[in-house]
């Protein structure tokens, strides 16, 4: 009878430390999800004359971009191989729904970023009210053949976070003109 409650008691302490270290990795991932930050945005596009620009490919990024050259060309292609508006070799695709990242025949377009909040920002988890947001400044990049590659700097203090499947909600963009320099 004493081995058998040994083995009991043994038994009871290794499912102790299983459910332990099950709840550490729950945890854990909850975390490294919490540090997804998803923004997805509108705007409107117009030339000098104020008729919107249909074709104009759009990058929303969190970082600073690259200003010229293959690394600007790469991140234009990357991103439209993400959203799915172009194929490996360059070619449009034609995309179900809204097209992300390229505007439409009237103008407006939508563009979807994803960034990692830092570390400091994660561990308070949103419980410090005094605390700076993980971002703060975004970059929208547009091309389009004929008109130089123009940047922009947009304020995204206030957005409202994307969900995981993106949803239907969108932080609004100031309308941009592109200007034929």
């Amino acid at each position: 009878m004493k081995r058998k409650s040994g083995l009991v008691h043994r038994l009871i302490g290794y499912l102790l430390a299983f459910i332990i270290a099950l709840g550490a990795v729950y945890g854990l991932l909850w975390i490294n999800e919490s540090m997804d930050v998803r923004f997805q945005a509108v705007g409107l596009l117009v030339d000098e004359a104020g008729n919107p620009l249909k074709g104009v490919e759009v990058v929303l990024l969190l970082a600073s971009p690259p200003s010229v050259g293959p690394q600007l060309d790469a991140l234009f292609t990357n991103e439209g191989m993400k959203h799915n508006r172009s194929g490996p070799d360059g070619s449009l695709m034609r995309a179900v729904g809204p097209t992300i990242g390229l505007s439409g025949g009237e103008g407006t377009y939508i563009v979807r970023t994803t960034g990692r909040a830092g570390l400091s920002s994660t561990i308070r988890l949103g419980l410090d009210s005094g605390g700076r947001p993980p971002f703060e400044m975004a970059w929208l990049l547009f091309r389009k053949e004929g008109y130089p590659d123009q940047t922009k700097t947009v304020s995204i203090l206030g957005w409202r976070t994307a969900p995981g499947d993106w949803g239907t909600f969108a932080n609004r963009l100031p309308r941009v003109v592109l200007r034929k320099e």
